[in-house]
């Protein structure tokens, strides 16, 4: 197995876990935009502490234009994600965040000049499908249209199509970071670039402050060290491989979300997300043998 996909699968992993920490700390009366401000900011400084030690590397004109498209569309994609999820079901929005993979199939080629082969795309589509049928009780009891709710709600619900926006803009700044780094090395990108988005975020996520508890305070601060593992790993891994194959094996982040909820927050109908998870792991299969 190559060494990404274990790296890419502690990415996951961390990212299930912080998300599933921040829940908790919004149930403690964190605000979610501070809440989401808050454990980015508190991962760039380890991730700059870290590439100041491995010192700076040699930077190649890439890495400003990487810098000069990432951040801002970064900004956007976080602002409407979280708006999306205020102004819509859950059952309506994150189905689409199963569509990133395939979006950076194109984006990849287009700004990196990367190509996967078709049994790759074969895993990366398997990969989304099975993302999107893991929503599948929520999607079938919560939407008129049945499995395509989503889909049919584009045109009359705005949580629908802010996050088919939001994960069309991942699939640009995941190869913009894929970019960055090539262009100067993983830890030093990596480092930069969450520190830029946090102060460029920080206006936004300190809107609404709320003084959080004791509890909510810890959980904030778990939550920064899971997404400093995760964003560590991501820039490590990502540096390892296409970035389509990277982030189609970086989505099992819902199927670890999926278990982290039903184990902390007893989330039920786990048995009816058989299907999707089968898919994902067909697709996993397919990905790391195209990737070799």
């Amino acid at each position: 197995m190559p060494l990404w996909v274990p790296i890419t699968l502690l990415c996951a992993l961390c990212l299930a876990a912080s998300d599933t920490v921040i829940k908790r700390a919004m149930h403690e009366g964190t605000g979610e935009y501070l809440s989401g401000w808050l454990r980015v900011a508190l991962a760039a400084l380890p991730l700059s502490v870290l590439a100041f030690i491995a010192g700076i590397p040699e930077i190649r004109p890439g890495f400003y234009i990487a810098l000069a498209i990432g951040i801002p569309f970064e900004v956007v994609a976080t602002f409407l994600y979280t708006r999306a999820l205020k102004v819509s079901p859950m059952s309506l929005t994150l189905p689409f965040l199963a569509f990133t993979p395939v979006f950076v199939i194109a984006t990849g080629f287009v700004f990196a000049g990367e190509m996967v082969s078709a049994q790759g795309i074969l895993g990366i589509v398997l990969i989304a499908g099975g993302s999107y049928m893991l929503n599948i009780h929520h999607i079938w009891h919560h939407t008129k249209g049945g499995i395509l709710g989503p889909l049919r709600a584009i045109g009359r619900e705005r949580g629908s199509s802010m996050m088919l926006v939001v994960s069309l803009i991942y699939a640009v700044t995941a190869t913009m970071i894929k970019v960055g780094i090539n262009n100067s090395s993983p830890l030093f990108f990596g480092a930069v670039y969450f520190t830029v988005f946090s102060v460029a975020y920080a206006p936004i996520g300190l809107r609404q402050v709320r003084v959080p508890s004791a509890r909510g305070a810890k959980m904030l601060m778990l939550a920064g060290a899971l997404i400093f593992v995760s964003l560590l790993a991501h820039v490590i891994s990502v540096s390892m491989t296409e970035v389509a194959y990277m982030v189609s094996v970086k989505r099992t982040s819902l199927l670890f979300g999926v278990l982290l909820g039903y184990f902390f927050f007893r989330e039920r109908n786990i048995k009816e997300r058989i299907a999707g998870a089968s898919l994902m792991l067909a697709g996993f299969i397919l990905v790391v043998l195209s990737a070799g």
